[in-house]
């Protein structure tokens, strides 16, 4: 049996992923999920998920806090904002780096 894992985004259903076992980044630690959990809440950190299938490599998605509930093999991840690792552009970062490294800002007199 499998987890359905439903990430919800303020702007909606962000993607549905199924997996074996979830590794949620819970407020206080790590929760991990396996087909036939009990039903359960918990709060969310600013931390990254795991979502491991047998054979295959993990698929990360890095959370910014939130909700999560579980019951009957229906993982509802409802977060701020959500960036799948496989999505990272490298050079993207680097620019976006590079370009707050170099901006100015204006505190005014104190």
């Amino acid at each position: 049996m499998v987890l359905r894992v439903h990430f919800i985004t303020p702007k909606g259903f962000a993607y549905v992923q199924q997996t074996e076992h979830l590794v949620l980044p819970a407020f206080d630690g790590e929760v991990g999920i396996l087909s036939g959990h009990a039903p359960f809440v918990c709060l969310l950190g600013y931390d990254r998920c795991r979502l491991d299938q047998d054979g295959e490599e993990p698929e990360y998605v890095a959370l910014r806090g939130g909700v999560a509930w579980i019951q009957r093999n229906q993982v509802a991840v409802v977060t701020e904002s959500l960036l799948r690792a496989r999505e990272i552009r490298p050079k993207r970062v680097r620019r976006q780096l590079t370009d707050l490294d170099a901006a100015t800002y204006d505190d005014g007199p104190d």
